[in-house]
């Protein structure tokens, strides 16, 4: 799903510490929640976390979630990477949706 505007999902949840997590890539996924959650905000999420009540991407990095979501904590490097390149939210939601985990079945789309 995902919000069309930050604004509509403030205000943005809590996430857990980064460095509550022992590997490296799920750290800089956590990290990046932290540090761009406006943009994650704005994206789906592939790991059928609708399920739980999520309604975006920032919702898998509220609880550990993202850890054992392999679709949740690799968008959200694949956003801090766009993020970097200066590319807008809806740019960044575009490449999530034409993902590989797009054709997997998400009830997010």
């Amino acid at each position: 799903m995902g919000y069309e505007r930050a604004g509509d999902a403030m205000p943005f949840p809590a996430t857990l510490e980064p460095a509550s997590f022992k590997q490296t890539e799920v750290q800089e996924a956590y990290q990046t929640a932290k540090e761009i959650p406006e943009v994650l905000a704005q994206q789906p999420c592939y790991c059928y976390c609708q399920r739980k009540g999520h309604r975006s991407l920032l919702d898998c990095f509220k609880t550990d979630h993202a850890e054992v979501a392999i679709y949740a904590f690799r968008e959200a490097l694949l956003a801090a990477q766009m993020h970097r390149q200066r590319k807008s939210a809806q740019e960044i939601r575009r490449a999530i949706i034409q993902g590989p985990w797009a054709g997997e079945g998400s009830s997010n789309q």
